[in-house]
């Protein structure tokens, strides 16, 4: 298997650098972090990632996306990572956006995916629950409550949770809290009732927030 970049992905690769060079440089980050940004992004630099199509890389064109792939989206995150810059584009496109996209049925995909492309939806996701990577660890519950659920419990390191419009939490279903069966994938609207959201900078400067 060739590990080579395609002429389509040199191509993107050229473009984001030459776009994050000039309106996300690693100078970008330092002042919000300085300046203590209540967003810790540029939403009106966010905005411009969503016209060059950033957003919705790996999504299907039904649904407003590029219809490119994880690779490319790859290759846009390399860049991102290379000036350090602030944006929602992982927690909203490669987490959250992600998520719905494999395990969201059609209404939902409609529904997130199509604004999420546009720029006008931010995501994240909320898996982690201790300060060790055990994905499979999940004490949050989610029972029936008429024809939803109710969640309980608390999520740590959720990037960019505090300005998420919606937030695909991983809860338990059935089976005890170090089972890997009995989880499932629930789209919690940030407006719900008993949700709250705190925010936590990290030691660079990156959002998280807790989640419960």
């Amino acid at each position: 298997m060739s590990l080579a970049p395609t002429e389509e992905q040199e191509l993107l690769r050229e473009s984001a650098r030459g776009f994050l060079d000039e309106r996300a440089p690693v100078a970008e980050l330092r002042r919000l972090r300085d300046t203590a940004d209540p967003d810790g992004f540029s939403r009106a630099v966010w905005k411009e990632m969503a016209e060059l199509g950033w957003a919705g890389i790996p999504f299907e064109e039904r649904f407003g996306g590029a219809g490119l792939g994880w690779a490319e989206l790859g290759v846009v995150m390399a860049e991102c990572g290379r000036t350090l810059a602030a944006s929602p584009l992982l927690a909203t496109t490669a987490l959250g956006g992600a998520l719905v996209a494999l395990a969201g049925d059609d209404a939902q995909r409609e529904r997130w995916l199509a604004p999420l492309c546009a720029g006008g939806v931010l995501l994240a996701g909320a898996v982690q629950e201790g300060p060790h990577h055990a994905p499979h660890r999940v004490a949050a519950r989610a029972e029936r409550d008429g024809a939803g659920f109710a969640l309980r419990g608390r999520k740590h390191f959720v990037l960019d949770g505090h300005v998420a419009d919606a937030i695909v939490v991983v809860a338990r279903t059935a089976g005890g809290e170090t089972d890997r069966d009995g989880l499932g994938l629930f789209v919690v609207d940030a407006g719900a009732p008993g949700l709250t959201v705190k925010r936590t900078l990290m030691v660079d400067g990156r959002n998280a927030a807790t989640v419960e």
